[in-house]
């Protein structure tokens, strides 16, 4: 009879508990077993996306097909159910589990689980291969071929081996389930009958099903199943691969089960006496009929010469003692419900942390409430966001399964910068759909780039919890940090939960930092620290006793003893080859000091074999995750005569290397044992080598080409290579990794000579500039100034921009003070220096007028540019925090441009001087300060530059916002945002328009627009590094945490803001900073607490000269008579006659938001004086006021202050989430 996996037509039987019985006594149930299957039903040409090529064959469970998968443009398997039925469906998704928790070469890999018009199909690899006896027995007639089936039986005994090491058993091992490719790579299949371990004793199902052919014995009575039963199917391949016939035979499946129960198969002896003995023997062995007279899996890999001196077992470590920190992370996971939570499991090398965070994925991924993203950082991996690299892949995958219409929506332009940054997301086709639109601000591109990823998760998770696993946060990078800072504290969904391991024996790197940071803030997101120590004495000898076959108590003591608990060095004694012997050295007793794990993996290392050291070596030395691809070119160089694939079957059962589409070593600390004992000639080998591996790749990776080349000592070609590197990088929006790559060519090139070094210093100061690391692009510019003399003021202008946003106020001023000393323009020494030159350029311009004359710029002296140049830059560079210093910049740009002629600085000074004009408002002033805005303007209209075009507006709405008028000011705003956002070096003209736009938003109470506007606010300040505009943001965010009912976090807010903020004047932003803080204190009804910070400010704020300014003034008085009210209702009577001058100040000023101010006041006091009538009817008046300013929460507040049904709820939908609390801090009566 030839070799087939079954006698009977049926591949699969069903087989009752009876059977054993009834078999014994001879019955023939045959009939009884069968059943008849439906064919599936497949509507049309495909499944899912996928497009159906051909049936490939059928078995008990499904039919399998052939399929294109338009998406990735890739031939793949798909396997449907024959009938979808719970048991069905749930042997589908074992099969996916079983798979998806082992990476091995040898098999096969699973794509997606998915569901269709009721049809459920699993995907996979397409194996191009035949069947395992096919390979090795290309003439049926003929015996196999000896290094054939050496070769194919050893790749299939170590992927066993591999999948018992994971928890698995197969339990239908048979020749069809086993491809080859031509390459010579065994695939296995079909884990459709899959079971753990854990369950092999709890699970009928699986006992009781199987090919009667190479089903084990035990399998057919229903008894425990284990790994011995697979390696019975092992012994039952090799059997017919040696004789050309199955191991029993008989006219029915029934028979061939009996024939097993009976006694052994035909020593193959008689049937195949050519055959290899040793082979024979071994599958004889294999196919005893008693499970526990079977070798083991150690036993097989000696005998088929796979064993080494490398280990005693491949078993991998389970998770043992460890409950407590499971359950902190499940902990973590509900708080990420309700608010962004980070967990840092955090410990040395060795502690078994990424075991850990790996046992609560898989928890996780039997759960429909959370969303998984893995990613890895790698030491030495130069690419961009490299700590989400791996998140990014996954989220693409995931968003291919997503409905072709719905993919279609999310095609926006905030989208398609984010496809720019990730181009990995481009495989999804229809976002390639996105309106693409040229936006030439760098930080106008990452900010609609992080916007457009967040809505991308966002879709992709729906309602779950986004979990972010990253492992080994000492190595993140700090375009990563800035990218998920953003997304935790001003994202739009809440549920996140991110969980990072970290070695506490390295220096933390950017997102451990990161979290840190969040932590001391106290703020919205939540951080946790998770140690991961040793385990204790009874955990330790459990986990011993689990890498062993055989119980040895006095072992497993010894072990733990030894060492000290840490999971990593237990599994390298238990690996050592001599065991026994190094437990019991003389001298090296059980109180002996810590043992070095890097020690044992040395000493490991030193015994491999050398084809297989090559690769361990080139793996190592690579600085990230190695394509199979590239280890393969790399080999090319190098004489390793063994199959590839067996060879990485082999390191993966050492535990030495990481397998699947790309390789890495198993542990950090291999990789360092490797490159601590390589000797330097070899390690130059490898990177040559992979250097050249990598340059011969269709799409070169220039990162890892610079490492390599620089590894192997080729400075000029590491150089060349970093500079496109970082073009890579900057291409990507990824700015601190360019930063990075260009210090890289700065070292490699040290002869590189005049301009090519300078411009690869200015290139390095551009990149950190734009990466917001204002600090350093400062003294990066600097460093620039004797290589580029001619750019000298540019740069050193550049620097002073650079240290003022960051903060670093006293180097800004240094750099700048002399820049302008130089150029004739006197810095002011104190602020009443700098308010003598501002009134003195005031009293200037009254006298002159405004009258201008364009001059072309190359009319113009260069000296007299550049100083109007300068004027502008410190005029930006204080206007945030300096509101004297700014003025006086301003006035003296616009006096001198306007004698030189100079379009630029006319057009900036008019519209700072018209600012200025409308803030003591007034209706002179305003007539006045709208007059000089429309010859700013009609300016601007005709002007030359496109930047002093596109900011048309931006004035308008600065003043609208300061006159009241914020619904006007939201509209001026949209016209230069949609402008400048295609020009380049914008990034103080957007900050300063967000910044306004959301002030505005929140008086109109459109609470839930401004929460989306102040997080581009806060993203824009880091990004840019523009310190102070992201404090304003969080004062401003401040607000709305207590309008959501989050006094806490807005109080956390406010202090953040306040120990940031320069301390040399009171601005407004301190103003604001307070209000909110009073807010607070009133919100929980702590009136003494919010007269005692009034009373506290107010000496500054009388100081700074900010109450001559109407809207500043406004709001100062309102504050002041809210707090006035809260003393009033404890009984303070002389409260009243200031609320009364307060009220009637606000009343004067004509403003309806200031009028309606004066007016709840007003109601206030009398509903205090028991004057219900007139309370009632001046919060009428003040209602009016506010409609007409359009303040819809104040407009709502009065009505609930006046007792109207329908007021609370109304101002819950504006985002109020306690309306009496929110009213207290109005009206605390």
């Amino acid at each position: 009879m030839s070799v087939s996996d079954h006698p009977a037509p049926n591949e699969y039987v069903d087989l009752p508990a009876e059977l054993v019985a009834t078999l014994t006594q001879g019955a023939t149930l045959e009939s009884g077993l069968r059943r008849s299957l439906p064919p599936p039903v497949i509507a049309g040409p495909r499944i899912g996306r996928f497009e159906i090529l051909d049936r490939i064959g059928s078995g008990g469970f499904g039919v399998v097909y052939k399929a294109h998968d338009p998406a990735r443009d890739r031939t793949v398997a798909v396997k449907t159910l024959h009938r979808v039925d719970p048991e069905g469906v749930a042997n589908m998704k074992r099969e996916f589990r079983a798979l998806a928790a082992i990476r091995h070469p040898n098999l096969v890999q699973l794509d997606e689980l998915g569901t269709e018009d009721g049809l459920w199909y699993l995907t996979m690899e397409w194996v191009d291969g035949v069947d395992f006896i096919r390979f090795v027995r290309p003439d049926p007639d003929a015996p196999p071929s000896l290094p054939l089936l050496r070769l194919a039986i050893g790749q299939l005994a170590l992927t066993l081996a591999a999948a018992h090491d994971a928890g698995v058993l197969h339990l239908d091992l048979k020749p069809s389930n086993v491809l080859v490719t031509p390459e010579g790579r065994v695939v296995l299949l079909d884990f459709g009958l899959a079971t753990h371990l854990r369950d092999a004793d709890s699970s009928t199902e699986s006992r009781t099903r199987g090919t009667p052919a190479f089903m084990a014995p035990e399998q057919v009575r229903g008894a425990q199943l284990s790994e011995a039963s697979d390696w019975y199917g092992l012994g039952g391949i090799l059997y017919a691969a040696l004789s050309g016939r199955n191991p029993f035979v008989g006219e029915s499946a029934l028979m061939v089960m009996a024939a097993k129960l009976l006694g052994p198969p035909e020593p193959l002896g008689a049937l195949a006496p050519g055959a290899d003995p040793e082979l024979a023997a071994l599958a004889m062995d294999l196919l005893r009929q008693e499970p526990a007279a079977r070798p083991h899996g150690a036993e097989v890999l000696r005998r088929l010469h796979l064993g080494s001196d490398l280990t005693r077992t491949g078993k991998r470590l389970g998770l043992v003692g460890r409950e407590s920190e499971l359950h902190r992370l499940r902990r973590g996971f509900e708080e990420a419900k309700e608010s962004p939570t980070v967990v840092v499991v955090e410990g040395t090398s060795g502690m078994g942390k990424s075991k850990l965070v790996d046992a609560f994925l898989q928890e996780l991924a039997d759960r429909d409430d959370a969303f998984v993203l893995r990613s890895r950082c790698h030491e030495r991996a130069h690419v961009p966001y490299r700590a989400l690299d791996g998140a990014i892949d996954e989220l693409a995958e995931r968003l291919l399964l997503r409905d072709r219409e719905a993919l279609g929506a999310l095609a926006t332009p905030e989208v398609a910068e984010a496809l720019r940054m990730f181009p990995a997301l481009t495989q999804v086709a229809e976002l390639e759909g996105a309106r693409t639109r040229e936006v030439l601000d760098p930080a106008e591109a990452r900010r609609r780039a992080f916007t457009g990823l967040e809505r991308l998760v966002a879709a992709a998770a729906g309602e779950r919890v986004v979990v972010l696993a990253i492992d080994d946060l000492q190595w993140s990078d700090e375009d990563s940090a800035l990218l998920l800072g953003e997304l935790l504290r001003h994202g739009n969904a809440p549920r996140v939960l991110v969980v990072g391991t970290a070695r506490t024996d390295l220096p933390p790197g950017p997102l451990r930092t990161l979290f840190d940071d969040l932590a001391r803030r106290a703020g919205a997101v939540t951080v946790h620290e998770l140690e991961v120590g040793p385990l204790e004495d009874a955990s330790a000898r459990e986990l011993a006793a689990s890498l062993f076959d055989e119980a040895d108590a006095e072992r497993d003591r010894k072990l733990a003893r030894r060492s000290r608990g840490v999971p990593l060095v237990l599994e390298e004694l238990a690996s050592e080859e001599r065991t026994e012997a190094f437990l019991s050295q003389q001298g090296q007793g059980e109180e002996s000091g810590e043992i070095d794990v890097s020690e044992l993996l040395i000493a490991r290392l030193a015994r491999l074999p050398a084809e297989l050291r090559t690769v361990v070596e080139l793996v190592s030395v690579a600085d990230r995750p190695l394509p199979r691809e590239v280890i393969a070119e790399a080999l090319d160089e190098d004489s390793v005569d063994e199959p590839l694939d067996l060879v990485l079957a082999r390191l993966a059962r050492y535990h030495l290397l990481r397998v699947g589409a790309e390789l890495e070593p198993f542990h950090g600390r291999t990789r360092e044992s490797v490159l601590a004992q390589i000797h330097p000639a070899s390690l130059t080998k490898r990177h040559r080598s992979l250097a050249s591996a990598h340059a011969r790749r269709p799409r070169p990776d220039h990162g890892a080409l610079a490492h390599h080349h620089r590894g192997a000592g080729d400075l000029a070609l590491a150089g060349e290579h970093a500079v496109r590197a970082a073009e890579d990088a900057e291409a990507v929006l990824a700015f601190g990794q360019a930063a990075e790559h260009y210090q890289d060519a700065l070292r490699d090139l040290p002869d590189a000579l005049g301009d090519h070094r300078a411009e690869l210093m200015r290139r390095r100061a551009d990149a950190l500039a734009n990466a917001g690391r204002g600090v350093e692009a400062g003294e990066a510019y600097l460093a620039c100034v004797e290589h580029l003399p001619e750019d000298a003021i540019e740069l050193r202008r550049l620097a002073g921009e650079g240290f003022l946003t960051s903060a670093a106020i006293d180097r800004g001023r240094e750099v700048l003070a002399a820049l302008l000393e130089e150029r004739g323009v006197t810095f002011p020494a104190t602020r009443n220096k700098a308010i003598a030159g501002l009134v003195k350029n005031l009293l200037a311009l009254r006298l002159r007028g405004t009258r201008f004359t364009r001059v072309p710029d190359e009319a113009i002296a260069p000296e007299t540019r550049e100083q109007l140049e300068l004027l502008v830059s410190a005029n930006k560079g204080y206007a945030t925090f300096s509101p004297v210093l700014a003025g006086y910049f301003a006035l003296e740009l616009l006096r001198r441009s306007l004698a030189a002629g100079y379009e630029s600085g006319a057009i900036y000074g008019l519209d700072y001087y018209a600012l200025m004009t409308v803030y003591p408002g007034g209706a002179k002033a305003e007539r006045r300060g709208w007059a000089l805005l429309e010859e700013a303007a009609a300016l601007a209209r005709d002007a030359s530059d496109p930047v002093l075009r596109a900011r048309r507006g931006m004035g308008f709405g600065v003043a609208a916002t300061a006159l009241g008028r914020f619904a006007e000011a939201v509209e001026f705003l949209e016209p230069p945002t949609e402008a400048l956002g295609r020009e380049v070096g914008v990034a103080w003209e957007l900050a300063v328009i967000e910044n306004t736009r959301v002030q505005s938003l929140v008086w109109l109470g459109r609470l839930h627009e401004a929460r989306e506007r102040v997080r581009v606010l806060m993203r824009w300040g880091e990004q840019t590094g523009d310190h102070y505009t992201y404090l304003i943001g969080t004062v401003l965010d401040a607000k709305l945490r207590l309008a959501a009912g989050s006094p806490a976090e807005a109080r956390a807010n406010v202090a953040e803001m306040l120990a940031g903020w320069t301390t040399e004047e009171f601005t407004f932003q301190h103003l604001f900073a307070h209000k909110t803080a009073i807010w607070c204190d009133l919100y929980g009804g702590d009136v003494g607490a919010a007269e005692a910070r009034f009373r506290e400010m107010l000496p500054a704020l009388k100081g700074s000269g900010l109450l001559s300014l109407q809207l500043m003034r406004a709001e100062a008085s309102v504050l002041e008579g809210t707090v006035a009210l809260g003393r009033l209702a404890g009984g303070d009577r002389s409260a009243a006659g200031r609320i009364r001058k307060l009220a009637r100040w606000l009343g004067k000023t004509g403003r309806p938001y200031a009028q309606g101010y004066g007016a709840m006041l007003r109601a206030g006091l009398a509903r205090a004086e028991g004057d219900e009538s007139s309370a009632s009817r001046l919060a009428e008046l003040a209602e009016s006021f506010y409609e007409t300013a359009q303040m819809a929460v104040h407009v709502q507040a009065m009505r609930l202050f006046r007792g109207e049904p329908g007021a609370d709820a109304a101002l819950r939908e504006l985002g109020i989430a306690d309306p009496e609390c929110w009213l207290r801090i109005y009206l605390p009566t």
